[in-house]
């Protein structure tokens, strides 16, 4: 669609922001490094797409499924982490 990739690569970077979140929390250093890795991969990404926004649509599974799932997982992590303190 026309104009949808503004909003994709928003909605990457607000995924992106929650992995940050997450990788800042998580106290299991294995998981953190993993998370942290996985967030500045996606960062690459984002800003490879901020100077070609064209490439958001071929790229859109990234941006709505692989990406924001990835953040709900680091959020996972971090409750779960919670519930064993």
């Amino acid at each position: 669609a026309e104009g949808a990739e503004p909003a994709l690569i928003a909605e990457g970077w607000d995924a992106l922001e929650r992995m940050r979140r997450c990788g800042r929390r998580i106290e299991d250093r294995d998981t953190r490094r993993q998370v942290q890795e996985l967030a500045d991969t996606a960062e690459d990404v984002l800003v490879r797409l901020g100077e070609e926004p064209q490439r958001a649509m071929p790229l859109r599974r990234f941006l709505n499924f692989y990406l924001p799932n990835a953040a709900s997982v680091a959020e996972g992590w971090v409750a779960l982490e919670g519930l064993h303190r």
